[in-house]
């Protein structure tokens, strides 16, 4: 049996794995829900969904504490402040950095949550992220000389430079920049 999951923002593989565990147990919720639930957690993004919607959460939770405190405020006062009055609604809460914690878990670098990084890990985290800048950096001069040898428009780098002469210059960017 097919149900019409609601689409708002659920993502079709956390759709599509809910549905399978409901077609595979039909009239049994309870295993429904632990079938769904471990589909889910075997799913390659689990972890991203995870994060959005804790992130949604507290966005909401935000949201709604605003919005009752806001509702509460006027309705003790029955008059605002002139000041509050011309405030946007949008305007960021005072604690606004306890809110937003969750950026130890959001930032990635080194394919490592930020807030779980260790100080021993750093000089190895910062040499890889160097390594990779400056293979960037590599990349984006190459490509700018390789333009300036003349490949523009629906011209192929191999039919302007040769072989010997592109090699020449990998060599001259490496050196350059120790990658």
């Amino acid at each position: 049996m097919t149900v019409d999951l609601p689409d708002d923002n659920v993502p079709k593989e956390i759709r599509d794995a809910v549905q399978a565990a409901i077609d595979a147990n039909p009239g049994d919720i309870d295993q429904e829900i632990a079938d769904a639930q471990r589909r889910v957690r075997k799913l390659r993004n689990f972890r991203t969904f995870v994060d959005n919607l804790v992130s949604y959460a507290v966005k909401k939770m935000v949201w709604d504490l605003r919005h009752q405190m806001t509702r509460g405020t006027k309705a003790a006062a029955k008059q605002w402040d002139a000041a509050q009055a011309k405030k946007r609604p949008n305007d960021p809460p005072e604690n606004l950095d306890k809110i937003f914690m969750g950026v130890f878990v959001r930032t990635k670098i080194g394919g490592h949550d930020l807030g779980d990084i260790l100080g021993k890990d750093i000089p190895a985290l910062v040499a890889a992220e160097k390594m990779l800048a400056n293979g960037h950096l590599l990349n984006a001069e190459l490509l700018e000389w390789c333009e300036g040898q003349g490949v523009t428009g629906d011209v192929r780098v191999s039919d302007v430079i040769t072989e010997r002469k592109m090699w020449t210059k990998i060599q001259q960017l490496t050196r350059k920049y120790g990658v």
